[in-house]
C-alpha cells in the first residue's frame, strides 16, 4: 500500500478521465487546429506547423489562439492551473506524514 500513495506518477483514475475528455476535444477540432496540436505535441515547433499548413507565423499564431479558446471554452478557464495541482488526497498523506514525524521527533 505504501508503494501506492509514495508513488510520483499520477491516479490512473484522473488520467483516463482526462485522456478521454482530451480525445473528445480533439475531435471536435477543425483539421488544422488539430494538426497543430498533433505536431506541437510531437515536440516540433510552431514554424514546423506553419510549413506544414501552409500558413504564415502569424496564421500560426492565430490559429493557436483558436485553439487555447476552444479549450478554455470546453475545459474550464482554470484548466492550466488544474492541470499542474496535485490531487488533494496526496496532500492530505503528506500532512499525515508530517504530524507523524513531528510526533516522533517530539519523543
Amino acid at each position: 500500500m505504501a508503494d501506492v500513495f509514495e508513488n510520483e506518477q499520477e491516479d490512473p483514475s484522473m488520467l483516463a478521465a482526462r485522456r478521454l475528455d482530451w480525445e473528445i476535444f480533439l475531435s471536435r477540432q477543425p483539421r488544422r487546429g488539430r494538426t497543430l496540436l498533433m505536431v506541437v505535441a510531437e515536440g516540433s515547433t510552431l514554424r514546423a506547423v506553419a510549413r506544414l499548413l501552409g500558413l504564415s507565423d502569424s496564421g500560426v499564431q492565430e490559429e493557436k489562439r483558436k485553439v487555447a479558446r476552444a479549450l478554455k471554452d470546453y475545459m474550464g478557464a482554470n484548466i492550466l492551473s488544474e492541470s499542474t495541482r496535485q490531487p488533494v488526497w496526496r496532500n492530505n498523506i503528506m500532512a499525515g506524514r508530517e504530524r507523524q514525524a513531528c510526533r516522533a521527533a517530539r519523543v
